[in-house]
This record gives structure tokens, sequence and C-alpha cells, in this order.
């Protein structure tokens, strides 16, 4: 504001008094508007940091949803695991209602609940209580080992030089016996067909109370379990899932045995022996391999290639029969290190002292890939030229020229590149998971796994 002396001056100087005062209001509205904008500035500044404040808050509150989320991902993994180990417990057992070992067995957990029992509902215990209701005498932890599969992995040199050679053991494998009933009936009935008493008869006769068991372990090997039978006129298989927990009802205390090799390898040896048993066994002919590859992939699921990925089949054992009682043995361990390490392994799971003559036995060759000269006889046989078919099969019959047939140079299929990727998309999974939950050396043994 000027002062009253100045304006006295400015007066007397000739000066509008009026104008002066007119400036005098606009320096005045000027401070009031400086000092408004300054007021402004610090409610800017105010808000500024109030921003801030709520920025942290908000990055804050995003990680914990964040944690939130990823703690329901976990609990909801969790909730699946249990609803799994459920469905492990009752579902895969009660769907046997009408199968072997059924009726009160296989109670509803709400009825188990309903009856007053506090106690969690007990598979293990309550199948062990059925068989002796049967007249069998079972213990909680009764000796019983299942090789249920896979072909062509050294099946036969365990079923043949290993398992029907060991006197501590009651083999009731293949080649069947008495108990061959008992596994026919489990692996190509239909529940409505099942013959129950006789099941029940071959469990407590032929297995558990068999006079000539006499204390042993049981042991079944039968890769047919798990695969397809290889021959032209092939039985049909139910489910192998179904096939499982007919086992678990049978041997409800049982170990499993797995044996496995490269899955490459396992094809080109069952198309072999395919043609070999087609052959020989039929007189009938197999298409070319990439004929039969094709036509094994025109169906969701065809009678064979089926269990190329193990691992499906191997957590489903090992969920009906718990992880820890799984073995699994591979066939390129068995030939980079030799017998005695591969049947040392064996021999600890069974809990079985290991034989001298038990590496001298298994080193005897079992059931080898088809040679080139079997081939070219088993075209012959099946060529439609009846005396060339005849003179074939007498060949074979004799022993000597039939073992100088064996010792020709043996097959082995040349996958093209688009086979070769089939297979690697159906197998690196289950690889790779069996690799990490089994401990296996799989890509050291030359598995796909990548």
């Amino acid at each position: 504001m000027i002062k009253p002396y100045l304006r006295r001056i400015f007066a007397s100087l000739g000066y509008d008094v009026h104008r002066l005062g007119l400036f005098d209001a606009a320096i005045a509205q000027r401070d009031r508007l400086v000092a408004e904008v300054e007021r402004l500035r610090g409610i800017e500044q105010t808000l500024t940091g109030e921003r801030n404040r709520l920025t942290e808050e908000v990055e804050w509150l995003r990680g914990i949803e964040q944690t939130l989320i990823g703690e329901r991902s976990r609990l909801t993994e969790e909730i699946g695991d249990l609803h799994r180990n459920h469905q492990n417990q009752f579902g895969q057992l009660i769907r046997l209602r009408a199968g072997p070992l059924a009726g009160e067995l296989f109670l509803d957990p709400l009825t188990a609940s309903a009856k007053g029992q506090a106690e969690p509902f007990d598979v293990q215990s309550r199948l062990i209580e059925r068989l002796r209701g049967h007249g069998m005498s079972v213990a909680g932890d009764e000796p019983v080992f299942l090789h249920v599969g896979f072909g062509h992995s050294g099946t036969t040199s365990l079923q043949l030089n290993f398992f029907s050679r060991r006197p501590d053991l009651h083999y009731l494998g293949t080649p069947y016996g008495k108990a061959g009933g008992l596994l026919s009936n489990l692996k190509y009935l239909d529940d409505y067909r099942l013959d129950e008493p006789k099941i029940i008869r071959c469990c407590r006769d032929v297995a558990y109370g068999s006079p000539e068991r006499q204390g042993r372990p049981i042991v079944i090997s039968d890769e047919t379990i798990c695969d397809s039978s290889e021959i032209y006129y092939c039985p049909r298989h139910v489910p192998s899932d179904v096939v499982a927990a007919r086992l678990k009802c049978c041997f409800p205390t049982a170990k499993i045995l797995f044996t496995i090799r490269n899955q490459a390898e396992y094809v080109s040896s069952m198309y072999y022996n395919l043609k070999r048993n087609y052959a020989f066994l039929a007189g009938m002919s197999m298409p070319s391999f990439d004929e039969w590859w094709a036509g094994m992939h025109t169906q969701l699921q065809n009678q064979y290639l089926q269990n190329l990925d193990y691992y499906r089949l191997i957590d489903h054992y090992g969920k009906l029969f718990g992880r820890e009682n799984l073995l699994i043995l591979t066939l390129e361990e068995l030939r980079k290190h030799g017998a005695r390490p591969y049947l040392e392994k064996l021999c600890r799971f069974m809990k079985l002292e290991l034989r001298v003559c038990d590496v001298d036995d298994f080193n005897i060759p079992r059931n080898e890939r088809m040679t080139v000269v079997e081939s070219r006889l088993a075209d012959l046989v099946t060529g439609g030229a009846a005396q060339w078919a005849a003179a074939a099969k007498e060949l074979l019959e004799k022993e000597s020229l039939a073992n100088l047939v064996s010792k020709a140079p043996r097959l082995s299929v040349e996958f093209t590149d688009d086979q070769r990727e089939m297979i690697r998309q159906s197998v690196v999974p289950g690889n790779q998971r069996l690799a990490a939950e089994f401990n296996l050396p799989l890509e050291e043994l030359g598995y796909l796994v990548s």
C-alpha cells in the first residue's frame, strides 16, 4: 500500500490520486493471490504426500493380494490332494461292489460315521479282515510281491531265471499252473461275470493257504497285468485300474515291482514279438511297422502302445498300494551294470539274500528280439506257400537249427522323425516325473526326458 506522504508528493506533482488508489488495490489483490497460490501449493504438497502414502498402501495391499492368491492356490492343491486320497481310499475300491470280496467290506464313509465309528475308515484293515473272514491267514504285513509289468523289460528272465528258481518263494506267476484261473478272472472278466466263489477259493487254496507255500512269500509275475497279450487271438482285458483294484482286494499287503525300458526299444521289441507270435502261433502276417504304427493311433486308445507313458499307471498303483511299496527296475541298468547290482536291489526290496547261482542263472538269455532269419521264416509261414510254411515250422522244431536261427542278427525298427516326435511327446512328461519322484537316472540311461 502507498504511504500517505507519498500520496501528497504524487498529488503535488500532478498525478491522479484516484489512479494511485487503483494501483494500491491491484497490489493488495496481487498479495492476496500470491498468498492463495502459496496456500494451494501447500495443499498440493499435502495431497502429493497423501497420494504417495496411498500408493504405498496400494502396493502393500497388492502384495497381500498376491500372497493370498498363492495361499489360495496352495490350499486348493491340498484340498485336491485330500480329495484324490479320499477317492483312492474309497472310489477305486467301492466300484468293485459287484466284484470279488464285495459286500459289507465297501462301506461308505458316511455310513461308517453314522454307526458311530470314531476311527478313520481303514480300507487296508477291512480288506485283511475280509480275507480272514473267508478262512485265510493274512498278517498285517503278509509278504506278497506282484510284478505287474511292463513287457519287454527283462520280465521273462525274472520269471524263468529268478522267481521260479528260488526255493524260498511261493511263485504263482508266468508260466501259470494252479493260479492261472485266478489271474485270468482278474484280468479278463467284467464285474458282472466274475466267479466270486472261485476267486476266493483260489486266493485261499492256491495263494495264502496252499500246503506248498509253507510260509514263503507269495510272488506273482505277469507283464500282461498291465500290457495286452501279444498274440493274434488276444483276450480282451478289462481296464488297468480295475485290475489294480482287484489285486488290492485279493492282496492288500502286496509290494509292487515294475520293470521298464527305453520306450523306443519297447515299441520295437513289441512289434517284432507280435510278428513272431502272429506267424508261428497263428500263421497270420503282420502289416509293416509304419502301417501298424499308424493303425495303433487311429483310436483314442488301442490294444497296444497304451502304456508308452509308464508314469500314469505306476502313479495309479502308487496311490493304491503306497509309493513306499513300489520298486522300479530299468533294463538299461541291468545292461550297464550287470545282473548282480540289479538283483541286489530286487533282493533288498523283497528282503531276500542274493545267492551266487541267482546271478549265474539270470545271465541265461530269454525271449530275445526276433532275428532277421526268424523274420524271413515268418514271411514264408504267412506267405501262402504251404510247402514253405511246413518246412519253416519243421526247421524251428529242430533244436539245433532253432538255436542257429536265434543267433542271427536282431531286428530293430527304423523310426521316422515324425514317429520319434510322437514318442517324445507321449513320454517326456511322464519320464520327467518318474526320474524326479523315484530317483531314477533316466536321462543318463538314454530315456527321453526333454
